[in-house]
């Protein structure tokens, strides 16, 4: 499992240069596939379940016996959409987060996204990303800045800028979110501390996903890498 935007990208992306090995993704239609329909990784008993391969146009990459695989499992939201049920997870709905996938199918309407989920015996070992807790919620400012900027919202982009008094307006405004700090599952301890930092609920978050992938891969006798990006 990865956090988002915690270098998934680039570890990727090194590790098939330096190994000259496929790598592969729980989602299509993205990167270098974003135009293809889906390709299997591994054949699941039932047809294609998923991951899928990131196969890179002109290049051929040998395909490994164990693929290194993108996921972001769950309670990665940030802003006004995610909710109670985007945002709290048990170890068991997180795990389930970290098997679904996005299959890209050609269709008459053209390409679409399914969800499909496949069975964790597929899992062998996971490596786990870290990167400076600051340093990935600034991440995250600046992909939704990004977003928004090729999206042509420009209202967005002036009352965020992409800078340090940007970023601060952004956690701000996440931080009128309450429904978190008021959930009966956090106790009037951390309560109070969440409320004196900047983008509580975005630190939150973090925390959760680190803690459920080091319970998800417990929990499923997996073999560890601890990466630090």
């Amino acid at each position: 499992p990865h956090c988002r935007y915690s270098g998934t990208s680039f570890t990727i992306h090194m590790t098939r240069e330096a190994t000259n090995c496929t790598t592969a993704t729980n989602y299509g239609l993205e990167g270098e596939i974003k135009d293809k329909p889906s390709v299997p990784a591994i054949k699941g008993h039932d047809g294609a379940l998923g991951p899928w391969l990131e196969l890179i146009p002109g290049r051929a990459t040998r395909i490994a016996h164990t693929i290194l695989t993108k996921t972001h499992c769950k309670g990665f939201c940030s802003g006004a959409h995610c909710g109670r049920e985007k945002t709290f997870h048990t170890t068991r709905s997180f795990m389930i987060g970290c098997l679904t996938t996005n299959q890209g199918v050609e269709t008459d309407e053209g390409l679409r996204l399914i969800d499909t989920t496949y069975d964790k015996s597929l899992v062998k070992k996971s490596v786990h990303i870290f990167r400076h807790p600051l340093d990935n919620v600034v991440a995250r400012f600046h992909l939704e800045f990004n977003e928004k900027r090729d999206a042509g919202d420009y209202k967005y982009t002036t009352l965020f800028p992409k800078n340090a008094t940007g970023f601060r307006r952004w956690c701000a405004f996440d931080d009128r979110n309450r429904f978190l700090v008021r959930s009966p599952l956090i106790d009037k301890r951390l309560r109070e501390a969440m409320l004196k930092i900047p983008c509580f609920n975005e630190f939150y978050r973090y925390t959760q996903w680190h803690n459920m992938a080091f319970a998800t891969a417990h929990g499923m006798n997996l073999t560890t890498l601890i990466l630090h990006y």
